[in-house]
């Protein structure tokens, strides 16, 4: 199920109310409201995120998808982006946002870490792992995407956070996934 899905210049022309947008056809399609950390986060990420298209040449073609529910799974996936590369080929773009700022290490685990949240530390998945099994997700239960060699990126973009040289979220227990994964910090906006 697709919460909403528009092109990337109509989602940028209703950025400013994507909050409201979203909470009533989140209540429509899953029947409950949207709660309130996941409005505020729609409001910083997705404005962040507007920002970020604006100054890009992206074609208007390319769509925007927002909380698509992966099939079978109480999953969803915070934004994709469809289109075609310059060899018209289709390709898609799984992004995670996260407005995180800081995360610690857990030493005995290759897929969780910890970071505040909701008022306390919490252990919580790797953000890379969880874009990177979205994106596996797709490529292993989705007819289109198989038949028609779609390509599929994992994107990671966490607007608060600054990547450091050695940094946790990179160590190399983590390897088996944040390799397929792109990644973007708090400075990576203008790169």
């Amino acid at each position: 199920m697709i919460v909403y899905s528009n092109s990337i210049k109509n989602f940028c022309n209703e950025v400013t109310n994507i909050s409201s947008i979203l909470t009533n056809k989140f209540k429509d399609v899953f029947h409950k409201f949207s709660n309130k950390s996941e409005i505020e986060s729609w409001n910083n990420s997705l404005k962040y995120f507007s920002n970020i298209l604006s100054e890009t040449n992206l074609d208007n073609t390319v769509t925007i998808t927002l909380e698509y529910n992966l099939p079978l799974t109480s999953n969803r996936i915070d934004l994709i982006l469809t289109g075609y590369n310059n060899s018209k080929k289709p390709v898609v773009l799984v992004f995670e946002l996260k407005q995180w700022g800081n995360v610690n290490n857990i030493v005995d685990s290759n897929y969780l870490v910890q970071t505040f949240l909701n008022g306390c530390l919490q252990n919580v998945v790797h953000p890379g792992y969880q874009v990177w099994s979205y994106s596996e997700i797709l490529k292993n239960y989705n007819e289109y995407i198989q038949e028609n060699d779609v390509e599929i990126k994992s994107c990671l973009l966490m607007h608060n956070y600054k990547f450091k040289n050695n940094d946790i979220l990179l160590q190399e227990k983590y390897n088996e996934f944040m390799n397929d994964v792109f990644y973007f910090g708090i400075d990576d906006k203008k790169n």
